[in-house]
């Protein structure tokens, strides 16, 4: 009569524990499958492939390192955050002690064990590793990679300043605003010494300047001339310490101009020309850049 084929869990631990020129077609946990071989040419094909496959992982592994203790970071911060979370509702029993080889958690209470039902689960193969530790590689590369995006600063240029204040100031919506003259604007966006108060000058918080957070100035000069002067706790390269005289022509009749005073960025962009940006500067502080 034909062999009873073997359970397939049983069988998929053996023939991922099976070594072939070893010891192990004698051993006692490997007798079924090794009948099963003998029997059926078809499943010793595919123990064969099995083999290949952990000579060609075998080999990857050999030749591409991994980063140095970066399973011994990995398995410790697991721990650690393990631990944490069994901290919270249990209390730690300082006697628990690693269970013997061949032994694991039996389910019937804290700190019991009981012998492990296969030892073949213990034999792990080369591509198990192999997966585990491409896993885990792959986890630590996405860490990193979301780590290095959330603390990246984006490096911007003078025009792009300049371009990205003037399509704020052209499209964006009114928002709450207060009357300076009523309520101080935060201390650490200043309105700066360079540009004319007006009197009606309203503050208000924008987000999404250049990647962040800034305060917006608005501005009413002489015959309903507006603008708004930007202020953001960010340092662009190559900007003067003070406004120039001559601002850049924008699109949509717009002008503007940025400098730049330690590690606060100051963009005033106006709703006119040349002549009209240099109504709303401050002249009594000499002559400008």
């Amino acid at each position: 009569m034909p062999h009873e084929p073997m359970q397939d869990e049983p069988l998929r631990e053996a023939m991922e524990a099976y070594r072939p020129g070893t010891d192990d077609p004698g051993d006692p946990h490997f007798a079924a499958l090794v009948r099963q071989l003998a029997a059926d040419p078809e499943l010793a094909e595919r123990v064969e492939e099995l083999r290949r496959l952990d000579g060609v992982i075998r080999g990857a592994m050999q030749d591409v390192p991994v980063p140095e203790a970066l399973a011994q970071r990995l398995l410790r911060r697991l721990e650690e955050a393990r631990s944490e979370n069994e901290t919270g509702g249990l209390c730690a029993d300082t006697n628990l002690q690693a269970p013997p080889d061949g032994w694991v958690p039996s389910g019937a209470g804290w700190g019991t064990f009981e012998r492990s039902a296969s030892p073949l689960r213990r034999r792990v193969p080369y591509r198990v590793r192999w997966m585990v530790s491409l896993a885990g590689a792959v986890a630590a590369a996405l860490v990193v990679a979301i780590w290095l995006r959330a603390n990246r600063t984006q490096v911007f240029t003078p025009s792009a300043v300049l371009e990205a204040a003037t399509r704020m100031f052209a499209a964006e919506p009114p928002e709450p605003a207060y009357l300076l003259a009523e309520k101080p604007a935060p201390p650490d966006y200043p309105f700066g010494h360079d540009v004319l108060e007006m009197p009606e000058t309203r503050w208000r918080w924008v987000a999404g300047f250049l990647g962040g957070k800034a305060v917006a100035y608005d501005l009413m000069g002489p015959g309903g001339c507006r603008a708004t002067l930007y202020v953001a706790r960010r340092t662009v390269d190559q900007l003067p310490s003070l406004p120039p005289d001559a601002p850049r022509p924008m699109t949509a009749g717009c002008s503007a101009a940025a400098w730049q005073q330690e590690s606060l960025l100051y963009v005033l962009v106006v709703d006119g020309d040349a002549r009209v940006y240099r109504n709303f500067l401050d002249h009594s502080r000499g002559p400008l850049t």
